[in-house]
């Protein structure tokens, strides 16, 4: 009986083996069949992510299409009243001619007569004013403002004008002297008389030279002090009372 002791153990070591040999390829099949699952996962999970994003694509088309189709309705409907408006338009400016076709000339008339009033007078900010002349001039010219409206804008410059002779107050205005533009102060005493002081606390008057205009620096004196008080009470607000000023409507000397 002892013979087969070692035949005994030889057998249960091959079963033993075998039977290890079977568990190890159980793990490895188990080992394989999670690693498919988790490909399996994650195939599953872009395919979704695919289909989500499909999805929100077409919904976000879907919603710029509606976006459009509203955006060319408004549009539409813009250019329909674009086109109302200009029909409208036209038939205004058709009546305006008939009406105004004869005020044309006297505007234009008018504004030259303006320019000339303004270019002989006092030097206040001229170049503003005629540009103001300038820009209704060109639109009367180019058909853009028709004539009788053009006379209500002429009417209200006229206007502003003749304040202007009643008023007195301190500006700033560019003026040239020494053939330079200097920006300065200036007393206007209507659209008679005027003063100015710049930068450098020096002050002067405006006179008349034939034609033209001339910005003379008054270093001294009694002008000077007159100046300087007159701009102090335009300062001041006190704009009544007698006031001794220098003369400036004598020819320039």
């Amino acid at each position: 009986m002892t013979g087969f002791k070692p035949i005994l153990g030889a057998a249960l070591l091959t079963v033993t083996s075998a039977v290890w040999a079977a568990d190890a390829h159980i793990d490895d099949m188990a080992n394989d069949l999670i690693k498919l699952r988790g490909e399996v996962e994650e195939l599953q999970a872009k395919i979704d992510n695919k289909k989500e994003t499909h999805k929100n694509r077409m919904g976000s088309l879907a919603v710029q299409r509606t976006d459009l189709e509203t955006q060319l309705q408004r549009n539409s409907m813009e250019l329909k009243q674009l086109a109302t408006s200009i029909k409208e338009a036209q038939a205004r400016n058709a009546e305006n001619t008939i009406e105004g076709k004869d005020l044309k000339p006297l505007a234009l008339n008018a504004i030259a007569q303006i320019k000339g009033y303004i270019a002989k007078g006092l030097p206040f900010k001229t170049a503003e004013r005629l540009a103001q002349l300038s820009e209704i001039e060109d639109q009367i010219q180019l058909d853009l403002l028709p004539a009788h409206k053009a006379v209500n804008r002429l009417w209200a410059f006229v206007d502003d004008e003749i304040r202007l002779t009643k008023e007195s107050g301190i500006y700033r205005q560019p003026i040239s002297m020494d053939g330079k533009d200097v920006l300065v102060d200036v007393a206007r005493v209507g659209m008679v008389l005027m003063y100015f002081q710049n930068g450098d606390n020096q002050f002067g008057k405006v006179v008349k030279n034939g034609s033209d205009w001339l910005f003379v620096n008054i270093y001294g004196g009694e002008e000077r002090e007159q100046i300087i008080s007159l701009f102090d009470s335009l300062k001041k607000q006190i704009r009544t009372g007698q006031f001794q000023l220098p003369n400036s409507l004598a020819q320039a000397q």
